[in-house]
């Protein structure tokens, strides 16, 4: 027995050094402000300056009650962020390079009120398909190329504002119903060869007409009016 109560007190010695010894101190404190990568915390203990953990993602704020880590003879880190009172927003903030890798599934990203991308460099989106499911959408770019193979649009109406407007293509095919255009000023075609095929009627009407051929002026019909 007392054996026992010996071999007990030494183990309670033992852990209670260990305890008063150890290298490394934990606690909680709040979050009295921040200057970059610095934050100062309170504690019982006074106001002290810490550094965010590599592994605590969320930015802290004022007022947030805060897990730290302080090693002896190093600096103080913030290991999580356990309360915050002030408000539910948080930043998640990296030094380097960020990859977010699903090896055997899919991520997603969802938001109740809206999604942000901003980037002061280049966005490129890789992908076999792209799909994109919206009511009403802008698109503002100060230029933008487009390179493919083939190109489908189903669009119940479109208008087009531009101050020029040029169109290179080896062949143009237009099928419509009814082709309105309103030229103000001048409408000048240049071709090799011009055929027109009408089935019903052909009319044209203008305040002056000028025809002029270098060779042959052909006018065939059943009936010809002039005058």
């Amino acid at each position: 027995m007392k054996t026992a109560v010996a071999a007990y007190e030494n183990q309670e010695y033992c852990m209670e050094n260990l305890l008063r010894n150890r290298p490394v101190h934990m606690g909680c404190g709040t979050v009295c402000g921040g200057d970059g990568d610095q934050f100062m915390l309170q504690d019982e203990t006074g106001l002290f300056s810490a550094g965010q953990a590599f592994s605590c993602l969320v930015r802290p704020e004022p007022g947030d009650r805060v897990l730290f880590a302080r090693e002896a003879g190093s600096q103080c880190h913030i290991l999580a962020i356990l309360e915050r009172d002030v408000s539910p927003d948080a930043t998640l903030r990296f030094r380097g390079n960020v990859c977010l890798e699903a090896k055997e599934g899919r991520v997603g990203v969802v938001a109740q009120e809206g999604i942000d991308l901003a980037s002061a460099a280049d966005i490129d989106l890789v992908s076999p398909r792209l799909g994109v499911t919206t009511l009403e959408g802008d698109i503002s770019m100060d230029s933008a190329s487009v390179t493919g193979n083939a190109l489908t649009t189903r669009i119940r109406r479109i208008r087009v504002f531009a101050d020029t407007l040029d169109t290179v293509a080896d062949r143009l095919s237009h099928r419509v119903k009814n082709w309105f255009r309103f030229i103000e000023e001048l409408d000048q075609l240049q071709a090799g060869q011009l055929i027109h095929l009408i089935r019903k009627t052909l009319s044209m009407r203008s305040h002056h007409a000028v025809i002029t051929a270098k060779e042959d002026v052909k006018i065939d019909g059943e009936r010809i009016h002039m005058g």
